[in-house]
């Protein structure tokens, strides 16, 4: 299996983790390096149109580019950030929006997505 076959699959769980997400309609993820929000459904657009473009490499031998590569990087590292906060305050925050274990889970996920595109 090819390097770009493996991303792909990770994309496509990092992609599905998110939209199972119980609070999917209305998280708002804080983009620090720009001061922007984006909204699950945002997340999972950037996450397809990075898709896209691995897929585009694939088939024309061509890189990514650097910027698609760090733009990714930076929402994932943004939902890392997110997940391990609530997994850090476990129980005690009752405003968390997905559990203390799911938050693991899904950042199970993201980091070797960010792996995988550090790795490129």
């Amino acid at each position: 299996m090819n390097t770009a076959h493996q991303l792909i699959q990770t994309i496509d769980s990092v992609i599905s983790g998110i939209q199972s997400r119980q609070d999917y309609k209305t998280i708002q993820f804080k983009i620090e390096e720009n001061e922007t929000y984006l909204s699950a459904s945002e997340v999972v657009y950037h996450f397809n149109q990075f898709k896209q473009a691995v897929l585009v490499s694939q088939e024309t031998q061509k890189s990514i580019s650097n910027s698609e590569l760090q733009e990714v990087s930076i929402i994932i590292s943004t939902i890392i950030k997110s997940n391990t906060l609530i997994a850090s305050e476990g129980q005690l925050n009752l405003n968390r929006t997905i559990s203390p274990s799911s938050a693991i889970e899904e950042n199970v996920i993201l980091e070797a997505l960010l792996k995988a595109i550090q790795d490129i």
